[in-house]
């Protein structure tokens, strides 16, 4: 499959979106999207850099994986599993680090915890298998390796709603 970036050049990404059928508004501070295998990143807000179109790139490539994450209204959890693997693609490659302030941060430590758990290689391959079952998978694995089943998809679901803490140690907890 061939994946290209392309720069919304000029245009504002709400008539954009609105163009290829997309029925949402973008806040001020969307600065790209993929759909169809394809990356768009505007160059309005000073976004175009190599840790955006590597984070949208990841998403052109992870459609599958995205789907099953949307359909599921895992929309967070989906962006902290592709800001984890852009980081590491961006950290020795751009040297970009994760902004512990950005709106993601939380997605992204729950998705490092998730990796670490399950192991960085299992993780990197179901996200980017291009499966369709590649989420129920990856949530079996961590059940699985925490022990108790149903676990990951209840962890997400608290990570969503914003009751999903880390104490000391690294472990999260639903708060109630």
């Amino acid at each position: 499959d061939m994946h290209d970036a392309h720069s919304v050049l000029r245009l504002r990404l709400g008539p954009f979106l609105r163009a290829l059928g997309e029925h949402m508004e973008p806040e001020e501070g969307i600065v790209g999207f993929a759909r169809d295998k394809t990356a768009f990143v505007s160059r309005h807000y000073g976004a175009w850099d190599s840790t955006t179109t590597a984070h949208e790139l990841i998403h052109a490539i992870t459609e599958p994986f995205i789907d099953q994450a949307d359909r599921k209204g895992l929309v967070g959890m989906m962006e902290g599993f592709t800001d984890y693997f852009t980081y590491k693609v961006a950290t020795p490659h751009f040297g970009a680090e994760p902004n512990p302030n950005h709106p993601y941060n939380d997605f992204l430590v729950f998705a490092t915890h998730v990796a670490k758990t399950v192991g960085d290689k299992k993780t990197k391959d179901l996200f980017f298998s291009g499966r369709k079952d590649s989420l129920k998978e990856l949530a079996r694995a961590y059940d699985a390796k925490v022990g108790k089943r149903g676990i990951f998809y209840r962890r997400s679901r608290a990570l969503e709603a914003g009751t999903l803490v880390f104490d000391a140690k690294g472990e999260p907890t639903i708060q109630k």
